[in-house]
């Protein structure tokens, strides 16, 4: 017995993937926020990698954030006291 067809036509398809498309469009930048005030919050508070990191832009501080943590020696693990 063939399987039922989940959306009524290939616009339906597509229209349903806009919209799953968009929704984890909008978890990312609720989680980029998320980031990026927590990244100055600890700015302010004097850490050293996030005083490196912060910036104007999130591109720019997902940049800085990889490239400070490609940058550790293997193995160094950061304090977590």
């Amino acid at each position: 017995m063939p399987r039922s067809r989940q959306y009524a036509s290939a616009a339906h398809k597509q229209a349903a993937y806009r919209a799953r498309q968009e929704a984890n469009a909008g978890k990312l930048r609720e989680h980029l926020y998320q980031l990026e005030k927590a990244v100055w919050e600890a700015a302010d508070r004097g850490d050293e990698l996030a005083r490196s990191c912060a910036s104007g832009s999130f591109e720019q501080m997902l940049q800085r954030l990889a490239q400070a943590f490609e940058a550790r020696p293997h193995g160094q693990e950061a304090s977590t006291s």
